[in-house]
């Protein structure tokens, strides 16, 4: 009750002095650092990272600050992004904010503030709970073929008017509400499909070895199956070894929280979502 005392004291005192903040382009540092690894499997030599820390989203810092710092990191092209601490107070509704911030970053970075199983509408920054899905256990194939995302949207947008989007949309709502994984519904693998026949082919051969459903991943190029067992999934995984291919399995939203309060357990405190940090003042 008194750090929630204090934080409500914080926010009077950031909104009072914040019309009279001044911010200096020189306040966003961007630092190049090279980092060598022993081991590294070749294909992640010159691999490159943009970490984003310490923005500190409050009334004292302006949305265009927070921009320009997503728009700088985006810029250097980065083939992974990584948010680091110091974002936002421990607050719970300011996880909306990160949420905002998140998805400037990326379209799907949001969904995984939250967890569990939900409805993405817009560009995916419109979340919407969804009952947890059955347990599964399957397998996820990577292969080395490079899908490019703006052309699947391209590709897709001539086959999709607004009625049959709706359409698309209540019928995959209604599926999901039933708690089963809902079977071949990715609107991109007509797409994909036709500009690499070879991950259709993946995918004939995920159903042909018992998977129930199997699909392709977004745009691609990853495609999944879910099995009747975990046995199952891993013997099917072995047809597959030509190629990358990981053990996946469902999680409920609590399962999803548990597991990240669990990893960052010597520095939070308390079992809360979002986590709180015990170094925050």
């Amino acid at each position: 009750a008194a750090r929630r005392a204090k934080n409500l004291l914080l926010d009077l005192f950031e909104y009072g002095v914040a019309p009279f903040a001044r911010w200096e382009k020189q306040t966003l540092i961007v630092e190049r650092v090279e980092i060598r690894l022993t081991g590294l499997d070749p294909a992640f030599d010159g691999y490159r990272i943009a970490f984003l820390s310490d923005m500190h989203s409050s009334p004292l810092v302006p949305a265009w600050w927070l921009d320009r710092a997503v728009e700088k990191a985006l810029a250097l092209g980065p083939d992974l992004i990584a948010l680091g601490g110091d974002f936002l107070d421990d607050d719970p509704h300011y996880i909306a904010t990160l949420a905002d911030i998140a998805i400037r970053l990326g379209s799907d970075i949001a969904f995984f503030l939250y967890g569990g199983a939900a409805l993405g509408l817009g560009r995916g920054e419109e979340l919407y709970p969804l009952p947890d899905l059955r347990p599964a256990n399957g397998i996820l194939v990577a292969p080395a073929i490079h899908s490019s995302t703006p052309d699947a949207y391209r590709d897709l947008s001539k086959q999709l008017t607004s009625n049959a989007l709706q359409n698309k949309l209540r019928s995959f709502q209604q599926e999901v509400w039933t708690g089963d994984i809902p079977a071949d519904s990715n609107d991109f693998e007509s797409v994909v499909f036709a500009r690499h026949p070879a991950l259709k082919q993946l995918k004939d051969q995920l159903l042909s070895h018992g998977a129930h459903p199997a699909a392709m991943s977004g745009s691609g190029s990853s495609l999944f199956g879910f099995f009747a067992s975990a046995e199952a999934a891993a013997t099917a995984r072995l047809a597959f070894m030509a190629n990358p291919t990981f053990p996946i399995s469902l999680v409920s939203r609590a399962q999803y929280r548990a597991a990240w309060l669990n990893a960052l357990e010597s520095h939070i405190q308390g079992n809360e979502w979002p986590p709180r940090s015990r170094y925050a003042q």
